[in-house]
């Protein structure tokens, strides 16, 4: 009986060292990356049986990712319902997590949900409105996103008109015209904004190159997607047909060699789903259409890349995923693509944030992510070339990890020798019994778990401040919150909106704008939380304020010389005399009085 345990002890030894190996490879899972593929699933399985665009909530003949009609989609579908426990329980699901957060990020898979299947959702429909009359987001693109939710739910009058009714100005984003067409394209009549004006404006905005931007002159992959989405259930009219076709070709040409797309440079889930949104909706389909088939790889192909084990999907190529496609073995950043490699990497929300706003695609999501914080929204002209394979693309990723663990697999393997020798005294004390023995295999699993998932570091290792050894000269560091003083009664907001007045900062030569924050912030003990490394740096916040804190377009961005830069923090080289500011926006940078294009926004 003992030797039977101890051999079962082993076994659990074993299982708790896969479980550790296999959590330290594996990409984070991104929330925003899992919702958008469940809802771009969604709008492929309509397509196929030749419904209306996904964002047309009539509710009608709803499609079903549960049938072998649409192949491998189903497969995917249902990984991401279990990976949120509710493929057997979807109600539940919508009555406990997603009634929870209606004004978090799940009413994008509330709409989908509405389009895939028959659900009650009274519940949700209940607190979203009691949410939305006691708190009604500043940014009309907010409550316009809110809105298209409670359609979805069935309820199309009330709070939806009032929304509808809010008037979209010049200083709005682009996002509030995409999703003030969406209310049109559902029977929302607004008594301010006509569908013509809107369609006028959407027509007005597209750039040079075929595609749609937040800011700059050159298209963004996200962006350009999305506007297709709402000009999809008219893009058969006369004006519209043309500005849509080149949209198309304009996401076809940025269309990497593995199928997938980028923003800043970068290939990323929420950019390739959002165009397979937008081709489903257009009735084009993704997986056949030769336009969006690169070396044999099409967006549906690309999506592997990123799937994780439990199911969800990770903001950046999964290593065991990228290392397991055969079909990606190669890939070519550039082939057909402007974006530039060089530009940084754009996680979402890679999602250490547990608040995760769920899609704002990965442009609205810029200003925290990986552009980080450069209010940019997508390529540099005819970037560089760069040509890789998905297996040095994992070993820079597992090399990326290596330093990162530091400590933990010492500890690990402490704890494991701790729980070895302990069996052994269990043994050697005739106390080895079955409860003995699953009580200490339930603390070693538990101590390596805690281990994987925290970070520790002494006060002194987190607030040491790098020494500057060859200074080249200085910069000028400001960090302001002036668009939040007011709107809450945290003391982390100072009463005049300066956190830290301009501070003069040595540089060293390749220093980026995050090196000098980063300095500043422990020089200064100021609290900051930033997610990425190896370049690829956004910060999450600064003096205990947070992105998405005061809207899901909230969040930090930077300026150099007043301009907006088109990289992220993490690889905008410094030079000697640059003035750094950075502010906390509402809206994507729009209220911090971005201008993009004179330091190469959107690739001049």
């Amino acid at each position: 009986m003992k030797n039977k345990l101890f051999a079962l002890f082993g076994a659990a030894i074993f299982f708790v060292c896969s479980l550790s190996f296999s959590v330290a490879a594996e990409e984070a899972y991104s929330e925003s990356a899992t919702t958008q593929t469940y809802y771009s699933l969604v709008s492929y399985a309509r397509m196929k049986r030749g419904q209306s665009p996904l964002y047309v909530l009539d509710n009608k003949g709803n499609a079903n990712c549960n049938t072998d009609t649409v192949g491998e989609v189903k497969n995917l579908a249902d990984g991401i319902l279990a990976s949120k426990k509710a493929k057997n329980s979807v109600e539940n699901w919508i009555n406990t997590s997603l009634t929870k957060n209606c004004a978090s990020g799940s009413e994008w898979y509330v709409i989908a949900l509405s389009q895939n299947g028959k659900y009650d959702f009274s519940a949700y429909q209940n607190a979203l409105v009691n949410y939305l009359e006691n708190n009604m987001p500043g940014p009309v693109q907010t409550a316009q996103k809110l809105a298209l939710a409670l359609i979805a739910t069935g309820k199309r009058d009330g709070v939806v008109q009032n929304i509808a009714d809010r008037p979209i100005t010049n200083t709005d984003s682009i996002m509030a015209y995409v999703y003030g067409l969406h209310l049109y394209n559902n029977g929302i009549i607004s008594k301010t904004n006509s569908a013509d004006s809107i369609k006028s404006t959407l027509l007005n905005m597209q750039r040079s190159d075929g595609g749609w931007a937040i800011a700059g002159q050159k298209g963004d992959v996200d962006v350009t997607a999305m506007v297709l989405q709402a000009l999809a259930p008219c893009c058969n009219e006369t004006r519209i047909k043309p500005a849509v076709d080149r949209g198309v070709a304009f996401l076809s040409s940025r269309q990497n060699a593995n199928g997938t797309f980028s923003t800043l440079g970068k290939e990323n889930c929420e950019s390739t789903v959002q165009v397979i949104t937008a081709l489903s909706d257009l009735k084009i389909d993704c997986n056949t259409d030769a336009r969006f088939s690169k070396n044999g790889n099409t967006p549906l192909d690309a999506l592997k890349l990123f799937r994780l084990s439990g199911g969800g999907f990770s903001h950046l190529i999964n290593v065991n995923s990228a290392t397991a496609t055969a079909n990606h073995k190669t890939t070519t950043t550039g082939a057909g693509s402007s974006d530039d490699t060089s530009a940084p990497d754009k996680s979402s929300q890679t999602d250490s944030k547990g608040k995760d706003k769920n899609n704002a695609s990965s442009s609205e999501k810029e200003l925290s992510e990986g552009g980080a914080n450069s209010e940019a929204s997508q390529n540099t002209e005819n970037g560089k070339t760069a040509k890789i394979t998905a297996k040095t693309a994992g070993e820079n990723r597992v090399k990326s990890k290596k330093k990162r663990i530091g400590y933990k697999p010492v500890v690990i393997i402490i704890c494991l020798i701790v729980s070895a020798g302990t069996a052994f005294l269990l043994r050697l004390k005739k106390k080895a019994n079955l409860k003995n023995m699953i009580l200490l295999f339930g603390v070693l699993a538990g101590s390596v778990l805690f281990i994987i998932f925290t970070n520790f570091e002494s006060a002194s290792e987190h607030n040491k401040v790098p020494l500057k050894n060859n200074p080249v000269g200085t910069v000028t560091i400001s960090i302001r919150c002036d668009n939040i003083v007011g709107k809450s009664d945290s003391k982390n907001i100072p009463k005049d909106g300066c956190i830290l007045a301009d501070t003069e900062i040595q540089i060293e030569k390749g220093e980026t704008v995050y090196d000098v924050l980063n300095y500043a912030v422990k020089q200064k003990a100021i609290h900051m939380e930033k997610k990425g490394d190896n370049g690829f740096v956004y910060v999450s916040a600064i003096n205990n304020i947070y992105e998405f804190q005061f809207g899901d377009m909230s969040g930090w961005v930077y300026h150099v010389n007043g301009e907006s830069p088109f990289v992220g923090c993490g690889n905008y080289k410094v030079k000697p005399g640059d003035k750094i500011e950075w502010m906390y926006t509402l809206d994507l940078g729009v209220d911090t009085g971005n201008s993009f294009d004179s330091l190469g926004g959107g690739g001049s």
